[in-house]
């Protein structure tokens, strides 16, 4: 076992020289090669005009070719071929080919390193970062941006953003029971095609004992005058334990726009106090659309969860259903990543975010009509871009144990 794991540590050493090595000889290459370009402009747009390439791809080489680490450089820089295309255009611009020849040379190493240690650009993309955090949250950003591209194909769907956000306060009912009211949806929604139906969902994606959920009610309360778009036409119906509901909103086109939010409340939305099973309590949720970007806000009640602050749990759900985070063997469908929950301040000011238009008064409605004091609640907020569609998002708390039990 050591000598395999001695090999192990040695491959990856080979493979994090090999990747400075190459940074290095494309830097320094191209760098020259830029900076020998006859009357080079200084605007990206206008240097991309000069070569004949497109803003983006001159955009990734200057920024590449800047980047303070070897790794960065290797993320951020445009694929051997647009590479050699650039260095080709530059050639009809005075670039001496003894420089084109250096950078080529380069290039053909980078490609070499790809195919034959990587397999795939995506593959090495995901081995870049570790020692960084911000490279490795850009890594993270742009595969999600990838899968959010080709779901929304598929699914025929995409939204702006999607919404969750769920006040946790003790029921006046029972006082073992914590009561939720939850604002979920959607803003920003268009159909990419006509022929795929649309559902999405509300509710637990897992039962606990002694619960069936029939308590989770859909509230008259409306948010139309908030939208920002025309509302999404539904049918809203409760499947099991779970509030469902499909898109009838069937027009196509960049201005076919529409938003839907829904107001639910649950008078029996979770237990208060932890057993000798489950200590944890908290909510899920699973993006049922491909979204740009979700916020998602747990605000609990003072008396709830004493001295506890949430703690996110991203899972991949497979064959084995959706994740309970109480059961131990639902670790092995977790998922590391690179965002994290944050405490907002108190006060509707925290809910003033802007991939969210008038979220504050929306918030500020919730709680004058349900008579809650926004001051004493605390707010947990996961912000995200792209986030991955099927996934599930789980914040939780470690709930106490009952007065009087041990």
């Amino acid at each position: 076992m050591g000598n395999l794991l001695d090999m192990a540590v040695t491959n990856v050493l080979t493979l994090e020289a090999e990747r400075e090595r190459i940074s290095l000889e494309l830097a320094q290459t191209l760098n020259a090669v830029v900076d020998a370009i006859s009357e080079r402009p200084v605007n990206v747009s206008a240097l991309g005009r000069k070569l004949g390439l497109n803003r983006v791809t001159i955009s990734k080489l200057l920024s590449g070719i800047n980047s303070s680490s070897a790794d960065e450089l290797l993320a951020v820089i445009p694929g051997p071929e647009s590479l050699r295309a650039a260095v080709s255009a530059s050639e009809d611009h005075g670039v001496d080919v003894s420089l084109s020849s250096a950078a080529y040379e380069a290039i053909d190493a980078f490609a070499t390193m790809i195919r034959d240690q990587y397999g795939t650009r995506a593959a090495l993309n995901a081995a870049l970062g570790k020692d960084s955090p911000r490279l490795s949250e850009r890594v993270a950003t742009n595969s999600r941006a990838d899968v959010f591209n080709g779901m929304r194909r598929i699914i025929g769907v995409e939204a702006q953003v999607w919404v969750n956000a769920m006040f946790f306060l003790p029921s006046k009912a029972d006082d073992t029971v914590i009561e939720t009211t939850t604002l979920h949806g959607a803003l920003g929604i268009r159909r990419l095609r006509p022929d795929t139906p649309f559902y999405f969902v509300f509710g637990s994606p897992f039962v606990e004992p002694g619960r069936d959920g029939r308590n989770l009610t859909a509230s008259p309360l409306k948010l139309h005058d908030f939208y920002t778009n025309a509302p999404a036409k539904l049918e809203s119906a409760m499947l099991g334990y779970q509030l469902c509901h499909r898109l009838v909103h069937d027009q196509l086109g960049k201005d076919a726009v529409v938003d839907t939010l829904v107001v639910s409340h649950d008078t029996m939305g979770s237990k208060r106090y932890a057993d000798e099973k489950s200590a944890l309590r908290g909510m899920s949720l699973v993006m049922d659309l491909p979204a740009r970007a979700l916020v998602f806000d747990v605000i609990v009640h003072e008396s709830l969860f004493p001295g506890s602050d949430a703690e996110l749990y991203v899972y991949k759900p497979g064959a084995r259903g959706p994740s309970n985070p109480n059961d131990p063997s639902s670790q092995r469908d977790r998922i590391p990543i690179t965002e994290s929950v944050e405490q907002a301040p108190h006060g509707l000011a925290a809910f003033d975010v802007p991939e969210v238009p008038r979220y504050a008064e929306m918030i500020g409605r919730i709680c004058n009509t349900a008579g809650y004091d926004l001051n004493r609640f605390r707010t947990y907020r996961l912000a995200m871009p792209y986030p991955l569609t099927g996934f599930q998002y789980t914040m939780a708390f470690r709930a106490p144990m009952p007065p009087g039990g041990s």
